[in-house]
């Protein structure tokens, strides 16, 4: 099934190139650069509540678990991640 809806978006793509290259280029660009989103786990979700949120200059939003007042170790997700996933590397 995956492969027929695969098949049928690059027939699209292609006939939309042919017939509107800069729509399809947005397109592709769209499809391309947004992340899938995924539904946090019930761990994720316990984890994040043990942390403290705070935004950074910038406007970077980050999980914080532990002392605060500590030196802080940076830990950053990948694409398609999210911060509750860093929390196995703490212990709560």
């Amino acid at each position: 099934m995956k492969n027929i809806i695969l098949t049928m978006i690059q027939l699209y793509m292609r006939i939309l190139s042919i017939i509107l290259p800069k729509v399809a280029s947005t397109k592709a660009q769209k499809i391309f650069f947004t992340p899938k989103k995924h539904a946090s786990k019930s761990w994720e979700i316990e984890n994040s509540e043990n942390a403290t949120s705070i935004v950074l200059d910038g406007g970077i939003h980050c999980l914080v678990w532990g002392n605060q007042a500590a030196e802080p170790i940076l830990l950053v997700h990948g694409w398609e991640g999210r911060a509750s996933q860093m929390s196995v590397f703490y212990p709560i």
